[in-house]
């Protein structure tokens, strides 16, 4: 590759960014199967519909969360909970991962930008963060909804798979959006997590106890 293709890739990979970011960026990919092994290891054992309708709930409950996280610092300006942004972020990936596995279906490798600088010439502004979060929420809804159908009415037959699959792609894609935009890394989240329910929540494994209780908001 000669200078001049170099400088045109670079020039498109940061006007593919938001405007903020002015920094040269590098791709990478994060996938953890530890990640998506604790999801299925924590998860409330059931039958499968039961426990894909569970994480339907999750997902959706998650992505209202981080809404109502987002919507606190947009409208009433208090100051962008970031901790509770990891949280909701660790809560979303959980319920995703885990509904891929039960679905048998591969998860994507989430394309991730990372900044190569630190320095953000332009901090995320709180309407793009309730874009992205609103993004999420929209898709996650979806999934519960078409859940719900199947799950409640026998005569709808069962959930359209392509479809969750799909909203369930633009969950977790938008999610690590959100996050990179945010400065939330993959390993912090996955740390927060782990934090939460593996070592605090549920040290024993899953019970519904334990999962009543919540040692980890003690």
């Amino acid at each position: 590759m000669d200078d001049t293709t170099k400088n045109v890739s670079q020039a498109e990979s940061t006007a593919r960014l938001p405007p903020k970011f002015g920094a040269k960026v590098w791709r990478t990919v994060w996938h953890s199967p530890s990640f998506q092994e604790r999801a299925l290891r924590l998860l409330k054992p059931e039958e499968t519909n039961d426990m894909l309708m569970h994480c339907a709930v999750g997902i959706a409950g998650a992505a209202g969360k981080l809404l109502d996280c987002i919507k606190k610092h947009w409208k009433y300006g208090k100051d962008f909970d970031r901790n509770n942004a990891v949280e909701e972020c660790g809560d979303l990936l959980f319920y995703s991962y885990a509904m891929y596995g039960l679905l048998d279906t591969e998860v994507p490798r989430a394309e991730m930008f990372s900044l190569v600088a630190t320095e953000l010439l332009d901090p995320i502004t709180a309407k793009r963060m309730m874009s992205l979060s609103t993004s999420i929420f929209v898709d996650s809804a979806t999934i519960l909804r078409e859940y719900d159908l199947s799950y409640n009415f026998d005569w709808r037959g069962p959930p359209p798979i392509k479809l969750i699959e799909t909203k369930l792609r633009h969950v977790v894609s938008t999610t690590f959006k959100f996050m990179h935009e945010v400065g939330i890394t993959p390993e912090e989240v996955d740390r927060g997590n782990l934090e939460k329910l593996e070592k605090k929540r549920y040290p024993k494994g899953y019970t519904d106890s334990a999962a009543v209780d919540r040692a980890d908001k003690a």
